[in-house]
Formats: structure tokens, C-alpha cells, sequence
């Protein structure tokens, strides 16, 4: 029984380990991950073509 016990334990212990390394992973994937931040007033033109913020 106790045998048993500690193998489950073992188990959840195991899977435990590995939700945290693939936590772990994809969070250091999103952190590498480069979003480009664009400033819309930086795009954005006027008829004219001139731009708003030259």
C-alpha cells in the first residue's frame, strides 16, 4: 500500500516537474518574442501626404 502510495506520489511529483519546465519555456519563449510597438500618430498622414508628426 505504501509502495503504491509513493509511486503516485512519484507520479504527480514527475508531472509537477514538467508543467513547470513548459511553464517555464513558453514563458521565456514570450519574453524573446519582439512585438513592434508603433506609435500610430508616427504613421498616420494628412491628405497633403505631409505626416502629422514629421
Amino acid at each position: 500500500m505504501l509502495d503504491k502510495i509513493l509511486g503516485n506520489y512519484n507520479a504527480i511529483e514527475h508531472d509537477a516537474e514538467a508543467s513547470y519546465e513548459t511553464i517555464k519555456n513558453a514563458e521565456q519563449w514570450n519574453d524573446e518574442i519582439v512585438t513592434p510597438q508603433m506609435d500610430l500618430s508616427d504613421i498616420m498622414q494628412h491628405e497633403d501626404g505631409d505626416q502629422e508628426n514629421p
